[in-house]
């Protein structure tokens, strides 16, 4: 044991650093949020674990949630340490701190076992590999987790893939197999699939042409690739297949076209010109107008990259001797085609053939952020080899003092990354206790929806006095679901016409209708402003509040529960309306009863007519957010089962096993379901996802 840490004592140097690093972030205690998607998802991740453990995903009125499945694995874990009374911002620190020591190892295991690169050179690379602009800008600044775990997985994936396509050892499918566990939240993002696939299909097809197609070596490393594959994906069946099914069913409901796509790429690529690819810079995070002001427009600084592209260009002409050289070269050369988006050459006709034809490669319309950790890689392997090339020719005493040199101004290449100036004091706040109050407060009082004020229709941030600027963080700062901004056209079209109605007085009718059953007006709101006096007089003149509560800077109004639409209720008659506005028209007139009677919309047509009889007694069970158990008492007449999450193809209705088929859109966007059977009986509502559902 003694000679081992004698031998690589070196490593060591790895979580000490990073520790350095993560304290500049987190020594004042503050959770890091800086207006990228992740939002406060570190704040309850309990409550975000319970969420992400099934294929619905509440916030909304709900959606599926493929993409977010994936994530369950990170937020138990988090959530344990949150029963265990961690405070947030160190749950955060610890997650960045392993995601950051995890990395650098990893790139340390690629050089030095998978490339065999020197030790003191593989350490080297392994820190180049965190050290760097895009590392900086594209992977922690941009902070989104999965391409974080992204960055982690990609060099040991590529690692294993070697080792067992190489080896004749089992060991080595075992590991490659065994960690993808670890780092399923990657994949969070579809386009990781293809970010991480692509180096080891690169790396087998390239084996496979130098030792020539028709060889034994060739058809052992085939045999090899296409086992690792197919246990790899059956190993992560059982997050691949819900979320290439329903991930499918979801893009064809986005409503983005093809010319929107391209014409999103073609903005951001902007950005990111070749010369700046080459230099792993990216426009918009180092503008003087950013967080970095006018640091990396220094010409000392830019010389520093070009001295770091400098060792890469030695790599590629000088080590013809390197093993992998040919993997290295095409690698770096996909690379770097894909990552430089529409930018010449080619850049529009490759993507426009790609979006045409591949739906899912739409996800690449940042392809710079989601496909350049592939460039970084090949940049950070010819780095290394450069680096060692070039201070291997020196004489005696002059390589560790050149060299000694060169990594101190790799140091001030980043120097914002390790001082904590990556993430400036507005990106750091803490959340006002009142909020935890409230949300006890609302626990206790019902299960239903939340509405808050402000309510934004468009994507934009929110800012709050208290530190917080991004999108609307209100999901994970409370566990009872929130109605967000709409995401079109997943029937949210009555969310969009909220605001239009606020100062009705019947306006929480409308709320009822969606199953809120509390208001919560946010006085800290700073943009969008709130006028205070008008929205208070507004709220107090509305009908149907029972009660008010203030708790710090939430103010929280409670509807009557008689207007509060229960998770799953039954209809005995239907109304036809031509328009989402005629059918608020009448909610808000006080002349339909909507305990029993739902409005269908234009076509939408499965109408029941009035009766005097009672409607059939309904209790339900909430198993999970996918699947509800729904008990039905003395149904004397056809009814409509009313739903009340957004209508989607995949919820399913199952009395006696047997599927009902009519199944359509209610109020608007609701599910509703013609059920024709009397008596007393059971249902079961639940998400299709597997084949055999």
């Amino acid at each position: 044991m003694q000679a081992f840490f004698q031998k690589n004592f070196k490593l060591l140097l790895i979580p000490i650093i990073c520790s350095m690093i993560i304290l500049s972030w987190f020594y004042q205690g503050k959770i890091i949020s800086n207006t990228s998607e992740e939002q406060l998802s570190i704040y309850h991740p309990q409550n975000d674990a319970k969420n992400y453990s099934n294929f619905w995903f509440p916030p909304g009125i709900g959606q599926k949630g493929p993409f977010q499945f994936v994530k369950f694995p990170v937020f138990y874990g988090l959530g344990l340490l949150e029963h265990r009374g961690m405070p947030a911002f160190l749950r955060q620190a610890l997650l960045l701190w392993l995601l950051m020591v995890a990395g650098v190892f990893f790139m340390f295991l690629l050089l030095r076992r998978g490339f065999e690169v020197p030790t003191i050179f593989s350490l080297v690379g392994g820190f180049f590999y965190l050290l760097n602009i895009y590392s900086m800008t594209q992977v922690w600044k941009r902070f989104l987790y999965h391409g974080m775990f992204a960055w982690v997985y990609l060099p040991l994936f590529l690692l294993l893939w070697i080792e067992w396509v190489n080896s004749k050892k089992f060991i080595w499918l075992f590991f490659f197999l065994f960690s993808s566990f670890f780092f399923t939240y990657s994949f969070t993002q579809p386009a990781n699939l293809i970010t991480i696939w692509v180096p080891a299909g690169i790396f087998t097809l390239v084996q496979i042409w130098q030792y020539g197609i028709k060889t034994k070596e060739a058809k052992n490393i085939l045999i090899k690739s296409i086992i690792g594959l197919v246990l790899w994906c059956l190993v992560n069946i059982w997050w691949l297949y819900p979320e290439l099914y329903l991930g499918s069913t979801w893009t064809q409901t986005t409503g983005e076209t093809l010319s929107y796509n391209l014409n999103s790429l073609q903005t951001v690529s902007r950005d990111f010109p070749i010369w700046e690819i080459l230099l792993l810079r990216q426009g918009w995070y180092l503008s003087p107008k950013n967080d970095f002001g006018g640091f990396y427009q220094n010409i000392p600084i830019i010389f520093i990259s070009i001295l770091i592209l400098y060792f890469v260009i030695l790599a590629v002409v000088k080590l013809r001797e390197f093993r992998y050289r040919s993997f290295v070269l095409v690698l770096g050369f996909v690379g770097f085609f894909v990552s430089k988006g529409a930018n010449f050459p080619f850049g529009n006709a490759f993507f426009y053939l790609l979006f045409s034809n591949l739906n899912f490669t739409t996800a690449f319309r940042n392809p710079y952020e989601k496909f350049g950790i592939v460039w970084l890689l090949v940049y950070t392997i010819l780095f290394t080899l450069g680096f060692s090339r070039f201070l291997s020719s020196l004489k005696a005493n002059k390589p560790v003092f050149l060299g000694g040199v060169i990594l101190f101004l790799i140091l001030v290449l980043v120097f914002p990354f390790w001082s904590g100036g990556v993430f400036p004091q507005k990106h750091r706040l803490n959340v006002p206790k009142y909020y935890d109050e409230a949300n006890d407060y609302l626990n206790q009082q019902s299960s239903d929806r939340l509405f808050h004020i402000p309510f934004l229709l468009e994507l934009e941030n929110l800012t709050y006095s208290w530190g917080f600027v991004g999108g609307d963080p209100t999901p994970a700062l409370f566990n009872l679901e929130t109605i967000t901004a709409p995401k079109k056209p997943l029937y949210y079209q009555i969310s969009l016409l909220l605001p239009k109605y606020l100062s009705n007085k019947q306006f929480p009718k409308i709320l009822g209708l969606l199953g809120v059953g509390n208001v919560i007006v946010h006085k800290e709101s700073v943009y969008p402003t709130i006028n205070l006096k008008e929205m208070t007089k507004n709220i107090e003149n509305w009908a149907d509040i029972q009660n008010k509560k203030e708790i710090g800077e939430l103010v929280i109004y409670s509807l009557d529960k008689e207007i509060i639409k229960p998770r799953v209720y039954a209809a005995i008659s239907s109304i036809s309306v031509n328009s989402i506005e005629e059918m608020l028209g009448e909610v808000m007139s006080g002349n339909v009863d909507t305990k029993k009677e739902v409005f269908m919309i234009g076509d939408n047509t499965t109408p029941l007519t009035a009766s005097t009889k009672a409607s059939p007694q309904i209790i339900f069970n909430k198993l999970s957010n996918d699947h509800f158990l729904v008990v039905v008492n003395k149904a004397t007449l056809p009814f409509i089962l009313v739903f009340n999450n957004t209508f989607d193809k995949s919820w399913q209705l199952r009395i006696d096993n047997q599927i009902i088929d009519k199944h359509f859109i209610v109020n608007g966007f609701a599910n509703g379901w013609l059920i024709d059977k009397k008596g007393d009986y059971k249902l079961d509502i639940k998400l299709k996802v597997w084949p055999w559902d």
